[in-house]
């Protein structure tokens, strides 16, 4: 007991003694404090590689734009290739016979003018065409 009241008359309590034992030294802190923040930094790293993962399987596959129409003479000969680049806004115009390659060199120098039409399936709004069809094809996606 002399021990006990020597040690508070020295301005310490039992209480204090105790406290200072279960309390970690600053060297144990600063450990602690460098695992949690560790810990937080793995947990953020993960959480956010979860979500990138999640978004990028719910994004839908871009649609293809890119497109190619074979036009065909009356007589259903292949008279140009046009391809379509609605990424790049380009159309490239082509031509298959040494018939088009003349008409391409008067396109080219500004000679003559083609106007390219889209029409659906099913015609054109009136149901007729508005003047001569000189070629004709199918839309249809491209490979690359």
């Amino acid at each position: 007991m002399g021990a006990f009241l020597g040690a508070a008359g020295r301005g310490h309590s039992a209480r204090g003694a105790a406290g200072r034992a279960a309390r970690p030294l600053r060297g144990e802190r600063r450990v602690r404090t460098a695992w949690r923040f560790s810990a937080l930094s793995a947990g953020a790293i993960a959480a956010a590689l979860a979500l990138y993962v999640a978004v990028t399987e719910l994004i839908p596959e871009a649609p293809q734009t890119r497109t190619v129409a074979v036009l065909n003479q009356a007589a259903a000969t292949p008279a140009m290739m046009v391809s379509l680049d609605l990424t790049a806004g380009r159309m490239i115009v082509r031509p298959l016979t040494e018939t088009e390659t003349g008409l391409a060199r008067q396109l080219a120098a500004g000679e003559k003018s083609l106007e390219l039409w889209l029409v659906p399936p099913d015609g054109s709004p009136s149901g007729a065409p508005t003047g001569p069809v000189i070629y004709q094809g199918a839309v249809l996606p491209s490979a690359g």
